[in-house]
């Protein structure tokens, strides 16, 4: 039976498709990687269990970036990014000011995340279909 991602990962894909957390992609599009690699490391993310630590989340993340074929670099990059955000961010003691500029970081961050749910949809057939949220 398959394990669901740890809560800051699923805390990312929520936000990413709630479209909640606005985040710019950033990077190139220097990537090129393997359609069938990049799938694999979205099952590993998948597969992580709800006790990995964060900084081991963010690594498995940061596989997919890595893998990540031309067509959705850019976007994975940017999306390590925001969980590297959401990592760093005190939520506990943040001002309603605060949490307002988090939130409202960058207007593209629903784009980015839809065009890789997009993509992984319609090229990883292993990936659950609650995967993204």
């Amino acid at each position: 039976m398959r394990q669901r991602a740890s809560r800051p990962i699923r805390l990312a894909m929520g936000l990413a498709a709630s479209g909640t957390l606005a985040l710019a992609a950033c990077g190139d599009d220097s990537g090129g990687g393997s359609t069938e690699a990049f799938c694999d490391d979205l099952l590993a993310v998948n597969e992580a269990s709800d006790d990995i630590s964060d900084e081991d989340g963010l690594a498995l993340l940061q596989a997919a970036a890595d893998s990540a074929p031309s067509e959705i670099s850019s976007e994975m990059d940017g999306f390590v990014a925001m969980f590297e955000q959401v990592l760093a961010f005190d939520v506990a003691a943040a001002t309603d000011e605060e949490m307002a500029e988090f939130t409202n970081s960058a207007p593209d961050f629903e784009k980015t995340t839809t065009k890789i749910e997009e993509f992984a949809t319609e090229n990883c057939p292993d990936l659950p279909a609650d995967f993204f949220g």
